[in-house]
């Protein structure tokens, strides 16, 4: 069976003159980034892929197109294949390149923090502020911090604080995978910045060269009384190199790294 979409696109690391493209897929393939500047993309230019995606990485990559004009809004269609979008599938989502560095104009923007879905449909706000984009114009969305909540056991779909590689990976796809929140990051740019729930909560390094790193002793004894295992109530070093550098990196936001360099022009402005 061909490889599908498990998460994005997302719209990533946009300025006067590029973005980057996100994806994450359930197998092997390579990301292919068409865009125009027509909502139908009857003008669409194959303007860039990623490196085949691997299992290492999720199966997860970014499209980084660059040469774009800027304050110009480009249609776009990511694929899994390089097979050319056609009109009738419309409609395509957007985004808008940011203004020339210095230039004065106004803008709108949304932040927030703490994204913990309680059930299949949570996340509703996501809802709420798409429409504010259509009424505003919302030209971003910052995210600062606690994307994922991988330590609450009752709301991560995994019934267990998170503790392996393949556990952090499945609180993203869970999280991120809500359909509010995935429709919105399709059509509005977000930055992301991490804290401490991506890890687990209140975590932090106990020396300078980070060997090693602990969670809060109540935390510690609340998962003895509730009889969850030791691996649970400790936090290793490893932990934490399968919660940040791979999970978060790579298997949330992809790596320029993973990436091919621009195809071909974008359509001119």
């Amino acid at each position: 069976m061909a490889s599908q979409f498990i998460l994005g696109p997302i719209i990533g690391g946009i300025s006067d003159t590029s973005v980057n493209l996100w994806a994450r897929a359930n197998g092997p393939a390579t990301l292919h980034a068409w865009i125009g500047l027509q909502p139908d993309l009857s003008d669409a230019v194959l303007a860039g892929k990623s490196l085949p995606l691997r299992a290492e990485d999720g199966y997860a990559g970014v499209v980084p197109l660059r040469k774009l004009k800027p304050e110009t809004r480009y249609h776009y269609a990511l694929r899994l294949k390089g097979t050319r979008p056609k009109p009738s599938e419309q409609p395509f989502p957007h985004f808008t390149t940011f203004p020339k560095p210095g230039a004065h104009r106004s803008f709108a923007f949304a932040f927030g923090s703490c994204f913990c879905p309680k059930d299949e449909n949570g996340g509703q706000i996501f809802r709420r502020m798409d429409e504010q984009r259509q009424t505003d114009d919302l030209s971003f969305l910052l995210m600062i911090g606690d994307q994922v909540y991988t330590d609450l056991w009752k709301y991560n779909s995994l019934g267990k604080v998170a503790a392996t590689l393949s556990e952090y990976r499945a609180v993203y796809t869970y999280t991120f995978s809500r359909p509010p929140l995935r429709d919105l990051l399709t059509r509005l740019p977000v930055f992301m910045t991490l804290d401490d729930h991506e890890v687990d909560n209140d975590w932090r390094w106990l020396d300078f060269k980070r060997r090693w790193a602990t969670i809060p002793w109540w935390d510690k004894v609340q998962r003895w009384l509730d009889g969850r295992p030791p691996e649970e109530r400790y936090l290793s070093r490893g932990r934490v190199r399968e919660a940040l550098p791979k999970a978060y990196s790579a298997g949330l936001l992809g790596t320029p790294g993973n990436a091919r360099p621009a195809l071909s022009d974008p359509p001119a402005g």
